[in-house]
């Protein structure tokens, strides 16, 4: 292992093993089980205390990671939140805003919506109004304006 795949390693070791409650998870899901159901309820308990441990570790990590990934224990964390299906602890919020201020993220960006829609990424994307079924913009429309400024201000360069 090279250095960076050393501290990779070392990054995800220093969480605890989430794999088991993924498959914990998982195996409920395909049992037909929901974590609202009134058997798996009791659950929630555990998971919320495994989400506040993962916060707690990124937050003591945090400040010793070299600079410039300072963020990715509290990414971690906040993944295994949505993960435990515990974002709604606030130990979560405190989590977010201390990301939002390390990454220097827009206070209009929706945190929440990043980790829930692609948490490993910490992306979001809002679907643009003014397509056809995401494939072609309609007329009039602020899609079909940025598609035709596009449109027009490509220009193509051949290289050998």
């Amino acid at each position: 292992l090279d250095e960076d795949d050393f501290k990779r390693v070392n990054f995800f070791a220093g969480a605890g093993p989430m794999e088991t409650t993924v498959r914990l998870l998982t195996l409920l899901e395909q049992a037909g089980s929901t974590m609202k159901s009134s058997t798996c309820r009791v659950l929630q308990p555990v998971f919320d205390e495994a989400a506040r441990k993962r916060i707690a570790w990124a937050h003591k990590t945090a400040p010793s990671n070299s600079t410039g990934s300072e963020h990715r224990p509290l990414h971690y964390a906040l993944f295994c939140a949505h993960v435990l299906r515990a974002l709604s602890l606030f130990e979560v919020d405190q989590a977010i805003r201390k990301y939002r201020e390390i990454r220097g993220l827009p206070k209009e960006w929706d945190i929440l919506a990043m980790i829930d829609q692609n948490g490993c990424r910490m992306l979001a994307k809002k679907p643009l109004r003014g397509t056809m079924m995401g494939v072609a913009p309609v007329p009039g429309t602020e899609a079909y304006f940025l598609q035709q400024l596009l449109d027009e201000t490509f220009k193509e360069v051949y290289t050998k």
